[in-house]
C-alpha cells in the first residue's frame, strides 16, 4: 500500500487495496465489498509472497488483545500511576484467584 494511505481497520479500504494488488478475496457480499474475514485471509497467506497478508493477521491479533486487556485498564490508573486493588487468592467460587479495585 505504498501508492496511498489505507485504514486497514476498514473492510472495505482493506479489501479494495487487497484486490488491486491481485489478492483473490472471492465473491463480494451483499453491500458490494469483498470480505477480509480471518478466514479468508489465512487462506491467503498459502500464496502471499510478500507477507503482507501475515502482517495484517498478526496486526489485527495485537489490536485485539490492546483493547481488550491493555486499554481496559487506563481508566483505572491512580494518580501515582499506579492501578490498586485487592488480591483474593482463595475468594473466587472456581478456585480462581480474583482481582476487585480497592
Amino acid at each position: 500500500f505504498e501508492d496511498k494511505e489505507i485504514n486497514i481497520n476498514s473492510t472495505q479500504q482493506l479489501s479494495q487495496a487487497l484486490n488491486e494488488k491481485g489478492f483473490d478475496l472471492g465473491k463480494k457480499n451483499k453491500k458490494g465489498i469483498y470480505s477480509t474475514k480471518k478466514e479468508i485471509l489465512e487462506n491467503l497467506t498459502t500464496t502471499d509472497e510478500t507477507g503482507l497478508i501475515q502482517k495484517i493477521l498478526d496486526y489485527r491479533i495485537v489490536t485485539k488483545l490492546a483493547s481488550t486487556f491493555t486499554d481496559a485498564f487506563l481508566k483505572y490508573i491512580q494518580d501515582d500511576g499506579r492501578i490498586h486493588g485487592v488480591y483474593n487468592q482463595i475468594g473466587a467460587n472456581t478456585g480462581r484467584f480474583s482481582f476487585y479495585r480497592a
